[in-house]
């Protein structure tokens, strides 16, 4: 969960009259626990930006892979390990396999594969030890949107699908100028939002290939978030 003196100084950030948001890789349903934490009340962004909503549940954005594309990648991958998230369900070869136990217990709505029906797609995991596996998909599919997670999992969305684009649309809503939007950021997913982003720092500990030239602060661990809201804005 997210550590209390963050919480706390996002909090006073919003009270000082900074509008506060969230873009996430998760879904809703997993990032739920973490937008109830901080109480959002600007629009945010999940599935790596490829839904981005209002705070009250309706949908500001909608970038979504067709289901034909969806069946070509999961028959192309030969993975058994795959989860595909459409927004009301959760497909996976086998339901009951205890790999998916989190997914269960997070509240999400896990069916057969065989049950897919061709549903629009927020995005498409790949577990998997075959670091071949994102060329091998983009030979055929390279309008796509990969992130691999090292050598074990690759996440899949629709072209154009990213927090970059999330924030932006985001920004533009709030009315809020690219120079005065702020982006904290640890992992490969983050790159197009961190370029984006008016000013950009980079949590240590996560994706080591995010840019240096960045500002740095230091892992949730030791509260660098905190430490840098409370420095430079409260």
């Amino acid at each position: 969960m997210i550590p209390e003196p963050i919480q706390k100084a996002i909090r006073l950030a919003r009270d000082a009259g900074h509008l506060v948001t969230v873009i996430t890789g998760r879904t809703e349903t997993s990032a739920r626990p973490f937008l109830d934490i901080l109480k959002l009340q600007a629009p945010y962004g999940t599935a790596q930006g490829a839904r981005v909503q209002h705070s009250d549940g309706s949908v500001l954005f909608e970038h979504k892979l067709e289901g034909l594309i969806a069946q070509k990648l999961i028959e192309a991958s030969k993975v058994d390990g795959f989860f595909v998230a459409t927004g009301e369900h959760f497909y996976v070869l086998d339901p009951s396999h205890e790999r998916w136990l989190w997914a269960h217990n997070e509240g999400h709505k896990v069916r057969a594969w065989s049950q897919y029906e061709n549903e629009s797609v927020y995005k498409i995991v790949f577990e998997s030890g075959n670091d071949g596996l994102q060329q091998k998909l983009e030979q055929h599919h390279q309008d796509l949107m990969f992130y691999p997670w090292g050598n074990r999992y690759l996440e899949v969305t629709r072209g154009g699908a990213t927090k970059g684009t999330a924030l932006k649309l985001i920004a533009e809503t709030l009315g809020v100028a690219q120079h005065d939007t702020i982006a904290f950021g640890d992992g490969g997913n983050d790159h197009a939002m961190l370029e984006w982003a008016g000013r950009s720092i980079v949590v240590e500990g996560g994706d080591l290939s995010l840019t240096r030239e960045h500002e740095r602060i230091a892992p949730p661990s030791e509260h660098g978030v905190a430490l840098w809201l409370e420095q430079n804005l409260l």
